[in-house]
């Protein structure tokens, strides 16, 4: 879905002015605004308080394709992160007593996924850069 938006946005002139409530598994977008509390972000937008925003682009290529663009807001994990994040995940969805929100259940998962990343080799991807 950030890719769909970020290729509107950088196609618009000029750069239109957009509300953004994070609820992202890393919230990188949250810490970044530093608005935590959807509540608050909700009044930011209707106040019509604005910050920039990076919007990066990532070019890569899959054997016999064409070059593909993927276009992100905020920052763009491939890696641990990612594997960490699609272990989380599917561990919330089959323990439901450690799917409420909150510090210590966010950690459990953490962990418990970086021990898999690492054990199983789980790292979506590798890159080469040129």
């Amino acid at each position: 879905m950030p890719n769909i938006v970020a290729k509107q946005v950088l196609n618009c002139c000029p750069v239109p002015t957009m509300g953004l409530i994070g609820t992202g598994s890393a919230n990188d977008i949250v810490r970044g605004l530093g608005i935590h509390d959807p509540a608050i972000a909700v009044e930011t937008i209707k106040e019509g308080v604005h910050r920039p925003m990076d919007l990066g682009m990532l070019k890569y290529k899959r054997a016999g394709e064409p070059i593909q663009r993927l276009l992100f807001m905020g920052t763009l994990s491939l890696g641990l992160g990612t594997a960490v994040n699609r272990y989380v995940e599917q561990f919330h969805r089959k323990h439901k007593l450690f799917s409420k929100p909150s510090g210590f259940n966010q950690t459990i998962g953490g962990l418990l996924g970086m021990k898999h990343a690492f054990s199983s080799n789980a790292l979506p991807l590798s890159l080469e850069l040129g």
